[in-house]
């Protein structure tokens, strides 16, 4: 793990003027992510499908706030074009290249595309299902080029969703991507995209019952509650008062919660325990672990097996992982290695490195 967190490092500092003139930027449906080429982080939360029209002044406020200048190259990767704004995937391409494009300068502006390629703001119009959904090819590049280090696997845990990409060596002494799919559709299909993770899933999407005093009782099918309930109300995550982005637009504190988590099952917190609503946010958690463990199960090659972990979804993953019994795997956690907000912000740091090393090159 040591070599691992060397190397890592010594990837937020490629030799030469490229590690100061970069910046990675990251943009989720839900999230926008920067980095520099120093392994320095921000997140912000970012609702496409309700403010699409706003990308590009909050991301001018987020390279403002970065200190961006003229001599620095911005390196994107995507994953909002599947917001619901959006008529189209590819409409959805063309129009977050649009606020970008009135965001930062074209001629400094490269678009990741799935393939390790780079693209102009033009080229990228014209080239949308290469660039949507890319983050994670971007992640996994990046991961299995850092030398010493071997991955058989990359577990990306995030708030909306989970990445499992299976990895093989390659002869010239990388580690690359191994895998077929291109789309969504087809990581899907590969158990490489898992639609669950640690703040946006509707409880009901998880679990169809859970069982209470030996009785089984089906949730109702609202968005009374999602995972990010379940993880408050363990002491998993952090209250957080003045944050109010929940299913009830109320505040995310351990009392509303528990009211949140009692209207999966008709009740409210006059008439349900705080201790069943406990009862049910383990059931959930449990549920998603078993899916996380039996996609990672279905994409490991070997045992045991090298898995990194990124993403903020430490607690899902450990669980995950903790279920793998017939392949004990050896695990590094980026959060330990680098930083939690590196991590969390792995996809604009993988970017902004592939990119670095490339402007090096020339």
């Amino acid at each position: 793990m040591s070599s691992f967190k060397n190397s890592a490092k010594a990837a937020f500092q490629p030799t030469g003027s490229a590690a100061h003139t970069v910046m990675g930027c990251d943009i989720g449906g839900a999230n926008l992510k920067l980095a520099d080429g120093f392994g320095h982080c921000a997140a912000r939360t970012f609702p496409m499908w309700l403010t699409p029209h706003e990308l590009a002044s909050t991301l001018r406020d987020m390279f403002t706030e970065y200190a961006m200048t003229e001599d620095t190259h911005l390196a994107v990767t995507m994953t909002g074009e599947l917001a619901d704004c959006f008529a189209t995937r590819r409409v959805g391409v063309q129009q977050i290249l649009d606020q970008v494009e009135q965001a930062f300068a074209p001629e400094k502006t490269h678009i990741y595309a799935v393939g390790n390629q780079w693209l102009s703001i033009d080229e990228a119009r014209k080239a949308a299902w290469s660039v949507a959904a890319s983050n994670w090819h971007a992640l996994a590049t990046w991961i299995g080029s850092l030398p010493e280090h071997s991955v058989d696997l990359v577990l990306d845990i995030g708030s909306t969703t989970v990445d499992i990409i299976p990895m093989r060596f390659d002869p010239l002494g990388y580690t690359l991507p191994a895998t077929s799919a291109k789309t969504d559709r087809d990581r899907l299909e590969l158990g490489q995209l898992v639609y669950t993770g640690l703040e946006r899933t509707p409880v009901a999407a998880i679990v169809r019952e859970v069982l209470l005093n030996g009785r089984r009782c089906p949730v109702m099918a609202e968005r009374f509650a999602t995972s990010d309930d379940c993880y408050l109300a363990l002491g998993l995550t952090p209250e957080s008062p003045e944050d109010c982005d929940t299913a009830d637009n109320r505040s995310r504190t351990l009392a509303n919660a528990h009211a949140r988590l009692a209207r999966m099952i008709g009740e409210d917190t006059e008439t349900l325990a705080l201790a069943a609503a406990l009862e049910i946010a383990e059931q959930v958690i449990d549920a998603q672990a078993s899916q996380i463990a039996a996609a990672i199960s279905r994409n490991l090659s070997r045992s045991p097996a090298n898995i990194t972990v990124v993403g903020h979804g430490r607690a899902l993953a450990s669980r995950a992982i903790a279920k793998l019994n017939e392949h004990v795997p050896i695990v590094t956690w980026l959060a330990d290695q680098l930083s939690p907000s590196a991590a969390r912000c792995a996809p604009a740091l993988a970017v902004a490195n592939l990119l670095a090393s490339r402007l090096l090159q020339k």
